[in-house]
């Protein structure tokens, strides 16, 4: 199953999403705010086309960019940890990821109205 998935996602739209992140890197900086969702889907991209490591990197350029602008107890944040976590999962860093879950739910828990959808995405992790 997972070579059809890389098959179905080809080195082409890796490459245009390289691309264009690159394009807005030189137009906005390279820790503008707009780059947050191309870079996500990047590495759901790269998650995809099971290049784990390297969407590891995106990922963690992700969190330090939103916790950068929103703060480490931003629901984003907190969102981010959750996938961050499920990629930490693939990878077989259980007790990392694990650190990583138990992190969205403390940031989850201290907002004054939870949002209670990621407490439970969080939760079934």
């Amino acid at each position: 199953m997972r070579d059809q998935v890389q098959e179905a996602i080809s080195w082409t739209r890796k490459e245009q999403f390289e691309e264009a992140i690159g394009i807005m890197e030189r137009a906005y900086g390279p820790e503008h705010p707009g780059l947050l969702q191309p870079l996500q889907t990047y590495a759901a991209v790269l998650i995809a086309m099971w290049e784990l490591p390297a969407a590891r990197r995106v990922q963690e350029r992700s969190i330090a960019m939103i916790e950068s602008r929103f703060g480490a107890m931003d629901h984003r944040v907190a969102w981010m940890m959750n996938d961050y976590g499920n990629l930490l999962v693939r990878m077989g860093e259980l007790e990392n990821a694990i650190g990583r879950f138990e992190r969205a739910l403390t940031i989850v828990d201290a907002m004054e109205e939870p949002n209670r959808l990621l407490r439970v995405a969080t939760m079934v992790n």
